[in-house]
């Protein structure tokens, strides 16, 4: 049997098993939780999305018009103690661009023209040495997507795809996994 039928069977056998295809993707590729992250408190998730610039303050130009678009997930936790309780948002790269605790937003403002979304985010970033070229054609893989380098991605930006994701905010799991397909950030 070939490697990639045995991955399917594998796959299809845990998704016929009450584990969606997108689990299956993310609990082969990452491993198990630690107990010990389970703490007090109550943990959420949604896809649903809406703004938080009144916290955020994004830059109205460069970024908020893309947001929305950037938006895959929130998560977040709220504790009794208010100075435990936060929020993270994440973009369809897998990326944290938004990080809200008590002391309000903690990412930049996404004030950078032609990357909303892509360069002032938490990401993996990965240069490969031998085909960068700093000066005249560098060689960037980033997480978040690609910068609007073309004239095409100007009206909306090309966000790196996310391939699966699955979040269990159950009072025994209470984590989130996202695996993506980082993209050469400047093309062409």
């Amino acid at each position: 049997m070939s490697p990639l039928l045995l991955v399917l069977w594998i796959l299809y056998a845990k998704a016929t098993n009450g584990i969606s295809l997108q689990q299956a993707l993310v609990e082969d590729l990452m491993p198990q939780s630690s107990e010990l992250c389970v703490g007090s408190g109550t943990s959420f998730y949604t896809k649903d999305f809406y703004s938080t610039q009144e916290i955020s303050q994004w830059d109205e130009t460069a970024a908020l018009p893309f947001e929305e678009d950037a938006f895959l997930v929130e998560f977040g936790h709220v504790d009794s103690n208010i100075n435990r309780s936060w929020t993270l948002r994440v973009g369809h790269g897998g990326t944290i661009y938004s990080f809200i605790g008590p002391y309000g937003e903690a990412m930049p403002p996404q004030d950078h023209d032609g990357a909303p979304w892509i360069d002032e985010v938490w990401q993996m970033v990965a240069v490969n040495t031998a085909l960068n070229n700093p000066q005249d054609d560098p060689y960037f893989i980033h997480q978040a997507g690609t910068y609007q380098n073309t004239p095409e991605l100007l009206e909306k930006p090309f966000y790196s795809p996310n391939l699966a994701h699955h979040c269990d905010m159950s009072d025994n799991k209470r984590e989130c996994a996202f695996v993506s397909w980082g993209q050469q950030a400047h093309v062409p």
